[in-house]
């Protein structure tokens, strides 16, 4: 009886170690899963920057947020990836006809801001993509509050820190402006993310994201 005892302990000692074990390598396996979709939505935003029809209306923003509780850095572009807008909300100077387009179609052209909140009054802390109707000539003077924002989007709650850098030709830089003397994108971005795990464990991934001559 004392060997069948010791033999019941240690095969239900293994199989305990074995579901740990297997739990962690899932959990493991589902965060590196879902900070590989994190990466690709951004990558996704990044690579379709764009400064708009003749650079205008466009622009490329990597700053602190305004009137939003951040506890990081937050990153706002014009992007011709995402097709969250439709036609009648095209401005004006875009609603041109097929043949006289000379850009990309205009309901594929949003800006997005990438953000790291604490968390609003009705939303939970995380990463959150906002995505705005196509911008105007003027919308680096006209950005609209986040109540006009068409999309909202908490893209991660388990994202506790993000940092982007950007390559401008031989150097990597901290952050970006878009402005009349520096009205171009940078040639890369390099995105750091730190993530928690379920027992509050931290992992981090990098990518960098290189961004099309336009």
């Amino acid at each position: 009886m004392t060997f069948v005892a010791i033999l019941v302990g240690g095969i239900t000692l293994s199989i305990s170690t074995s579901l740990k074990v297997w739990e962690r390598s899932k959990e493991t396996a589902d965060l590196n899963q879902e900070a590989r979709a994190i990466i690709e939505v951004l990558s996704r935003d990044i690579r379709g920057a764009y400064l708009g029809i003749h650079r205008r209306g466009g622009y490329f923003l990597a700053g602190a947020s305004g009137d939003q509780k951040a506890t990081g850095p937050a990153l706002e572009f014009t992007t011709e990836s995402s097709a969250v807008t439709r036609a009648a909300l095209r401005p004006p100077e875009l609603q041109a006809t097929p043949t006289e387009q000379t850009g990309p179609p205009a309901t594929d052209f949003v800006a997005v801001r990438y953000e790291l909140l604490e968390g609003r009054a009705t939303s939970r802390p995380g990463l959150y993509r906002t995505t705005w109707v196509a911008p105007s000539a003027n919308w680096l003077q006209e950005q609209p509050p986040m109540s006009d924002a068409v999309g909202v989007e908490l893209i991660s709650e388990s994202v506790v820190g993000v940092r982007f850098r950007y390559y401008d030709d031989d150097k990597w830089v901290d952050s970006w402006a878009t402005t009349p003397d520096k009205n171009r994108l940078p040639e890369a971005v390099a995105v750091q993310l730190r993530v928690l795990d379920a027992r509050s464990n931290e992992h981090v991934y990098e990518s960098v994201i290189s961004v099309p001559t336009r």
